[in-house]
């Protein structure tokens, strides 16, 4: 008798163990290689901050006025960690040591959803301070994608590539010293009269 409901007991334990099937999720990596025509003074990277809904690895999407993360794609670490990484590999100008201090802040990175055609957004705020001259832009980057998914990081990778090349663009006209523009441009007017 004891046998008998040890196997019952047995059965039905067996039968309420569900077996949980793993979800697979792709690990995304943003990725950019950027030429920088910089010459001025080692920058220090700062801080980059990122707003609430950024501050994970999940992938943030936009559709129909709701903000939502990707279930089945994640990125390999949160945004501003692979956003120093990106930076720190293609500004060579960027060290501990810098005169000035470039600071970021990534307000958006998601892809929308909301009209016929998916867009990927970035907004970045840049702040780069040298003493106690303090510079600003903001940077908003948009651009319409495949409707499919490699298309749509492809697009994520197109859209910060675009974000660098406008950042070092930037950091270049504003990091001079009063005076070394005007420099600059009588060794540039120089060099386009020979």
């Amino acid at each position: 008798m004891l046998r008998i409901i040890l196997l019952i007991f047995l059965f039905i334990v067996s039968c309420s163990l569900k077996v949980i099937p793993e979800e697979r999720v792709t690990l995304r990596v943003l990725n950019a290689d950027v030429e920088t025509g910089y010459t001025g003074k080692p920058v220090k990277l700062g801080e980059i901050e990122l707003s609430e809904m950024l501050a994970t690895e999940r992938i943030l999407y936009k559709e129909k006025n709701r903000f939502g993360y990707f279930a089945k794609n994640k990125w390999v670490c949160t945004p501003d960690c692979m956003l120093e990484r990106l930076l720190l590999k293609n500004f060579n100008y960027l060290r501990d040591d810098g005169e000035s201090e470039l600071r970021l802040e990534i307000l958006d990175l998601y892809a929308d959803f909301s009209g016929e055609i998916p867009r990927v957004i970035l907004t970045v705020k840049a702040e780069l301070k040298r003493g106690s001259e303090i510079k600003t832009k903001l940077f908003h980057i948009e651009r319409e994608s495949e409707y499919s998914e490699e298309g749509l990081f492809k697009t994520f990778n197109e859209v910060v590539e675009e974000f660098l090349k406008k950042l070092d663009e930037w950091i270049n006209k504003v990091s001079l010293a009063p005076g070394e523009e005007r420099y600059l441009n009588i060794i540039f007017s120089i060099k386009e009269c020979v």
